[in-house]
């Protein structure tokens, strides 16, 4: 009997999948901050399954950006939802020069 070891993303020094371990490593030695606060609602994968799918989609941004407007849409051809946001500069101005 051959035991085949199944193929598996997890990092050797981990019980998380590489990409999360990679996005909190991202997060944490860049000082970025993921806009959605909360992932429960921000699920953007598979878009078949809309808010029950898996929040792999990101904004990030620095302290110089402050979120306002989150939303996130399917419906455009993809298996994926689009994460659209809106954001300010810290100073209260829009990021689209309002």
């Amino acid at each position: 009997m051959v035991n085949h070891k199944p193929a598996d993303s997890r990092s050797p020094n981990t019980s998380q999948p590489i990409p999360t371990t990679l996005y909190r490593t991202t997060l944490g030695t860049t000082g970025l901050a993921n806009v959605a606060g909360g992932p429960w609602w921000a699920s953007t994968w598979p878009d078949r399954l809309g808010r029950l799918g898996i929040p792999i989609d990101h904004i990030l941004v620095n302290e110089d950006l402050v979120p306002v407007h989150l939303d996130v849409v399917g419906g455009f051809g993809s298996d994926h939802r689009a994460v659209i946001a809106t954001l300010n500069l810290q100073d209260g101005h829009s990021a689209k020069g309002d």
